[in-house]
């Protein structure tokens, strides 16, 4: 009796240890997916903050932010260029893109960013404007899930 009492003492320790270990992870879990949404906030902000500010003084910056307005006057110089080349082979005068910011509110049905914003294609899998990955809803493929 006494052998089967330590077999059944330790297989008990050892299922609690073992539903600890999986209560541990599943909070591990649980935060890292918290301190992911807290990043994407912060991320999120500080893409509004550097629009706001190139939008507000990209004409007449601080020293400190030159370089980087003349790099996105570059970009977007390079985006139209890229445009009309794709516009002259599709064979349309209108530039493919524009290089305006992305829309601020999509229209009513229309799948937006979650990240950024702009509307998307109902095929999209990434954003074109920041890169996030959309992910969608089972019940409307073109819809992408946001975290609140």
């Amino acid at each position: 009796m006494d052998l089967l009492d330590k077999i059944g003492r330790k297989i008990s320790q050892t299922s609690q240890d073992v539903a600890q270990k999986t209560k541990n992870m599943a909070e591990t879990m649980r935060l890292n997916t918290m301190i992911s949404d807290e990043e994407k906030n912060i991320n999120k902000a500080f893409h509004q903050i550097g629009t706001l500010y190139f939008e507000t003084y990209g004409e007449n910056p601080d020293q400190l932010f030159v370089q980087l307005i003349d790099s996105i006057n570059d970009s977007k110089a390079k985006i139209d260029l890229y445009s009309e080349q794709v516009s002259k082979i599709k064979g349309s005068g209108a530039p493919a893109n524009t290089t305006s910011e992305p829309e601020a509110a999509p229209v009513e049905n229309e799948a937006s960013c979650g990240e950024c914003g702009p509307a998307l294609t109902p095929e999209a899998l990434y954003c074109a404007y920041c890169g996030s990955k959309i992910e969608v809803a089972s019940e409307h493929p073109a819809t992408p899930v946001t975290e609140d």
